[in-house]
């Protein structure tokens, strides 16, 4: 196997139907061997519906880092069983913990769905998918009547009487004797 190039080992009657190594050293000699198994009692299940679980181990490395790709299949029928959401069908790849891998459907036949994931390295693996999610109808809300306001009369206010000068009155009246005596005066002197 020649450094960063890819070669492909394809697997008949599996889930996987194809496994691409790349190396990041020039190596003779490696061997993957895929077998689907049951998941061990000691490892958690990951998050989802598990399809299978499947060991692929990577051999004879000479200690080179192995990479690569894994093209794996899906029955339809598990996903309409199961109601699961295609979308979100994952490989996961255990390493102590399970860590979804990035993964893309790659084709489809009448009985089969065919993806692709990316793996840094080669270990315990797990084919998953998610539920859909169930997605409420539209309330169509309930028209109410709406309520006009009535109108309140407001009161007019009445026109504010005059503002009156303290003593203008007095001033009024003493005005007022004054021209009186004055016609009087003017009355006697005539």
């Amino acid at each position: 196997m020649e450094a960063g190039k890819e070669v492909a080992m394809v697997f008949k009657d599996m889930n996987i139907s194809m496994v691409k190594l790349r190396a990041d050293r020039n190596v003779t000699d490696v061997k993957a061997r895929v077998e689907r198994i049951d998941k061990p009692p000691e490892v958690l299940a990951p998050t989802g519906i598990t399809y299978v679980y499947i060991e692929i181990k990577v051999e004879e490395t000479k200690g080179a880092k192995i990479e690569g790709k894994v093209e794996f299949k899906v029955a339809r029928s598990w996903i309409a069983a199961n109601n699961i959401d295609e979308a979100t069908i994952r490989l996961n790849r255990y390493d102590k913990e399970w860590k979804a891998l990035p993964t893309y459907k790659v084709g489809e036949e009448d009985a089969t769905i065919y993806f692709e994931a990316e793996t840094p390295e080669f270990s315990l693996f797990a084919i998953t998918g998610e539920k859909k999610v169930e997605v409420a109808a539209p309330v169509t809300p309930t028209p109410t009547l709406a309520v006009t306001p009535t109108p309140v009369a407001t009161p007019t206010p009445s026109p504010t009487p005059p503002t009156k000068v303290p003593g203008f009155e007095a001033i009024i009246a003493a005005v007022s004797l004054l021209i009186a005596g004055l016609f009087v005066v003017r009355k006697r002197r005539r």
